[in-house]
């Protein structure tokens, strides 16, 4: 007898377990780069090929010093300061607020926030196509300027989704955790449509990501989503309704 579709389908289910057991929506890790004196770092966050932030401290006269960060390519740094001076989080803070392109860190006259305070989280808006993802930059600076250590960093990979200062594991604290073993997406693995029944007697939005936190099809639906765009591949499926937000993970296999 032929085992070899039973073999396969055995290692289908043990690979949806692993992924599902494994399944982060936060990504993050460790930096490790010291600026001293007069220099420059340009850092691509989310590893997309594409350069989000640079830092550098530069010399305002001998010995005087000024150390900035500066966002690019679209991406923004958490500012309410009104003044250039981005916000000091401490950990466990909301990254929310206005961002701005970026700004001075710490210079003469105990202007900046980041001067001499420690470790503290500079909070970061990572632009990419046409997606936003929210994160965080552990950051030290110190009191004369001249040396900036950039520790770890992280990010959401879900677009406007939010995150706190230092936030490494998923909490889905906006879910509505009742929902969520109400909801039923089947089939899944799924060739074509996948089919949503519960009890959300409304149309709903939905937004469904790549494992790379990319929003690839959205739109409003009753009972199913139509999946024949897209290809095979892993996916994080997002419905939000009048009762709360979940998420489910989806994979569509031909």
């Amino acid at each position: 007898m032929n085992q070899l579709p039973f073999v396969r389908a055995n290692l289908t289910v043990l690979f949806l377990l692993l992924y599902f057991l494994s399944y982060s929506q936060i990504n993050s890790y460790s930096i490790n780069q010291t600026l001293v004196g007069p220099s420059q770092l340009s850092m691509d966050i989310d590893n997309d090929g594409s350069n989000d932030y640079t830092f550098d401290i530069i010399t305002l006269q001998p010995g005087v010093y000024a150390a900035r960060a500066n966002a690019v390519n679209s991406s923004k740094i958490l500012d309410n300061s009104n003044f250039g001076y981005p916000d000091t989080l401490n950990f466990n803070d909301p990254v929310v607020g206005n961002f701005d392109a970026g700004g001075v860190l710490g210079t003469f006259n105990n202007a900046g926030q980041f001067k001499g305070a420690g470790n503290k989280y500079l909070g970061i808006k990572i632009n990419s196509g046409n997606s936003n993802f929210l994160g965080w930059i552990e950051l030290n600076c110190s009191s004369n300027n001249d040396t900036l250590k950039i520790l770890t960093c992280g990010f959401n990979t879900i677009s406007g989704d939010s995150i706190k200062a230092g936030q490494t594991v998923a909490t889905r604290i906006y879910e509505n955790q009742k929902l969520v073993s109400q909801i039923i997406v089947f089939p899944n693995p799924c060739s074509s449509e996948f089919m949503i029944t519960g009890t959300l007697n409304e149309s709903i939005n939905y937004s469904i990501y790549s494992s790379m936190g990319s929003v690839v099809l959205n739109g409003i639906t009753n009972n199913k989503i139509d999946v024949r765009i897209l290809p095979n591949g892993i996916y994080t499926l997002k419905i939000q309704g009048e009762k709360g937000c979940i998420y489910k993970q989806l994979l569509i296999s031909r």
